[in-house]
């Protein structure tokens, strides 16, 4: 638990969470190079995201509820969709299907909502590009203390999204529709093991749906 409180500590700060929901996130730590493109495994994901999503557990979770699936989590503290864009186009990937959580903190921060619906776009085409499927999460809510305008941004933005994938025919898992109850947030923005299960419960769920035969 004492390292639990310490991690939180560490990626709400990463995040530009707490009480002015206004600061700049700290750079992600250096990743591992990426692998080399190899074989592409029908059930094979790779998830890239913040904070929010890398303390989700998802890993482990799909691979004990879904075995046949392989899970690459490459999600890291406080990487804006921003920061991703400035790295993503040059990353080796080998995963089927490539989830992408991160915008939250663009959001909340107020990158104008044309220049992440345009890096999205970006991102997603490449993707089919690759030959690999996309899936966009959402953003997953937030609560007080984070600033009220950073709040309405995130639902402003979320919205805008989800209709941009649908236009697109990308697969949503929707975030922003999971029940939560605020009390179940560790702090403002970081969702605690309930709201967390819940989550990674419906990428299972969107999984399913685009490779039912991942479904033992």
């Amino acid at each position: 638990m004492k390292r639990l409180v310490i991690l939180l500590a560490f990626v709400l700060a990463a995040c530009g969470g707490g009480g002015s929901g206004g600061g700049l996130p700290l750079p992600p730590a250096a990743a591992a190079p990426p692998k080399a493109a190899g074989p592409m495994y029908a059930c094979s994901v790779v998830i890239y995201g913040d904070s929010i999503q890398a303390l989700q557990g998802a890993k482990g979770v799909i691979e004990a509820k879904r075995p046949k699936w392989r899970v690459e989590d490459r999600a890291v503290a406080g990487t804006t969709l921003m920061m991703l864009s400035q790295t993503f186009f040059a990353e080796a990937r080998s995963a089927r299907f490539v989830v992408l959580e991160n915008g939250a903190i663009d959001a909340w921060q107020g990158v104008p909502i044309g220049v992440v619906l345009d890096t999205y776009t970006r991102i997603v085409d490449h993707v089919r590009g690759e030959g690999r499927t996309p899936i966009v999460t959402g953003f997953t809510h937030q609560r007080p203390p984070l600033a009220p305008d950073a709040i309405a941004r995130r639902d402003h933005y979320n919205g805008a999204l989800k209709t941009l994938m649908a236009s697109k025919n990308v697969a949503f898992a929707d975030y922003g529709t999971v029940t939560y109850d605020p009390l179940e947030l560790f702090d403002e923005v970081h969702p605690g093991p309930a709201y967390a299960g819940r989550l990674t419960e419906r990428l299972i769920e969107i999984l399913d749906k685009v490779a039912p035969e991942c479904n033992p």
